[in-house]
């Protein structure tokens, strides 16, 4: 299901981040955030502080149906199309959680005050839960771990979402770059900024056909990575594909020859019984012809004596 063709596309940076007259702010979701993005994320704290009324310790520990009172508060302030719905709720789903951590911690530096959006109630057994020992251990054990990390070489920003490359793209082709004459670079562009060699010579113009090149160049370079992997997958599946028909053979052998084997057994047994039943026969008609035997002598001996 696509956007449809005949409507405004609301997604236009002249669309995005303004009102509506309903006073909503039309959104878009963007990777696992939101355009505009700041405002979002004011939104989702204030729809968190607006109806804070279960002390739980993290998001994941409120019930479904909290969730789902904070998400209805938020389609109050934001609206976007039906075709993203998907999307803006796992979207809210996560900056909800990360923001609600970010609102704890900020009650924690200033314990013991109470901020104005926690009833009484909910304060003391939130309070209670971020005083125990237990608590304080894992806090300072997550304290520990941040500390080690001061200094090292972090990449935590994640890669730049293409709509973010377009979006500075086209505020580069309306807008005069803004340069670090000292340091060389075009500020607003992230890494690729640090790339581009600037100079008080260079025109606008020149300078954006540079960075247009340059981002091809990235986009094509993941692009070839991403076939990369997918040809990995395949040869990955075909052989695996191969292993399961050799297994599938050698499993259909197997019973065959086991079938055979049974059948071939059946016979020799039932060939065995037959020769079993022959000799015990032939071995009461033996008996038989001794008894009458016997019994013809008896009668002979018998006549002679009268």
């Amino acid at each position: 299901m696509l956007p449809p063709a005949n409507r405004t596309p609301v997604t236009s940076s002249s669309t995005v981040g303004n009102r509506d007259n309903d006073h909503q702010i039309w959104i878009v979701p963007e990777e696992d955030g939101f355009d505009p993005h700041k405002i979002v994320i004011d939104g989702i704290a204030s729809c968190i502080r607006s109806k804070f009324e279960l002390a739980r310790p993290s998001w994941k520990k409120f019930p479904q149906s909290t969730h789902d009172m904070w998400f209805e508060e938020f389609k109050k302030k934001f609206k976007w199309l039906p075709y993203y719905i998907n999307a803006i709720r796992r979207n809210f789903e996560k900056r909800a959680s990360a923001r609600m951590t970010q609102l704890f911690q900020d009650v924690g530096k200033n314990l013991p005050l109470k901020p104005h959006w926690m009833g009484d109630a909910v304060f003391k057994e939130m309070k209670g839960h971020w005083e125990s020992p237990v608590f304080k251990i894992k806090s300072e054990q997550n304290k520990k771990k941040r500390d080690s990390n001061v200094g090292a070489s972090l990449h935590t920003g994640g890669c730049i979402p293409h709509r973010v490359i377009y979006k500075r793209m086209k505020w580069i082709s309306g807008c005069n770059l803004l340069v670090e004459r000292k340091k060389g670079r075009v500020k607003g562009l992230g890494s690729l900024g640090r790339s581009v060699k600037s100079s008080s010579k260079q025109s606008t113009s020149a300078l954006s056909r540079e960075i247009d090149e340059m981002i091809k160049a990235q986009v094509n370079a993941s692009n070839a990575d991403l076939y990369a992997q997918l040809q990995k997958e395949r040869h990955k599946n075909k052989r695996m594909r191969r292993e399961l028909d050799l297994l599938k053979k050698h499993v259909y052998n197997t019973s065959s020859s086991n079938k055979q084997s049974s059948q071939e057994d059946n016979q020799a047994y039932e060939k065995e019984s037959g020769d079993d039943s022959d000799s015990v026969n032939d071995s009461g008609s033996a008996h038989d012809n001794v008894n009458d035997s016997g019994s013809a002598h008896y009668s002979s001996s018998s006549s002679n004596g009268d």
